[in-house]
Formats: structure tokens, sequence, C-alpha cells
């Protein structure tokens, strides 16, 4: 059920109106979309080339999907 309202939320959204120039080594992030529910959001990060995040941690499964460019994910697990 998630998976088809995510792909009904991204087909109905304006994608290109999410997307910004961030500071360079910095990442800006819009949300597009929330679940009425709650169950789910849907956000649109847009990455400065060379930008990092420390590490951290998220209590929620989520999603990458790629719209141009590349990303590098490094996964820690936490001792």
């Amino acid at each position: 059920m998630l998976k088809e309202c995510v792909k009904a939320a991204a087909k109905n959204s304006d994608f290109e109106k999410y997307i910004t120039a961030p500071k360079p080594g910095a990442y800006d992030r819009a949300v597009i979309y929330t679940d009425p529910a709650f169950y789910f959001s849907l956000m649109m990060l847009t990455w400065a080339p060379g930008a990092k995040t420390p590490i951290h941690g998220h209590n929620s499964y989520g999603f990458v999907g790629i719209c141009s460019g590349k990303i590098a994910v490094e996964c820690f697990e936490r001792v």
C-alpha cells in the first residue's frame, strides 16, 4: 500500500519547483507531500557538490531516489 501511495504522491507533484541552489557544501530540503494519516512524507533534497552531513540516525525507514547526479551513502551500525 505504501508503495502505491508514494507513487501517486510523486506522480501528482511538480518536482521542478522544489529544486533549489543550496549554498556551497550544504543542502536544502522541501516537503512535497505529507500523507493525511501521517504514514509518510515525500521530500526533495537538493545537495550542492561535495556537501556532507555528520553521522546521524533516523528513527524511521526511508527510500532514496536520485533525479540527477550521484550520491554516496555510508551506513554505520550503532555500537
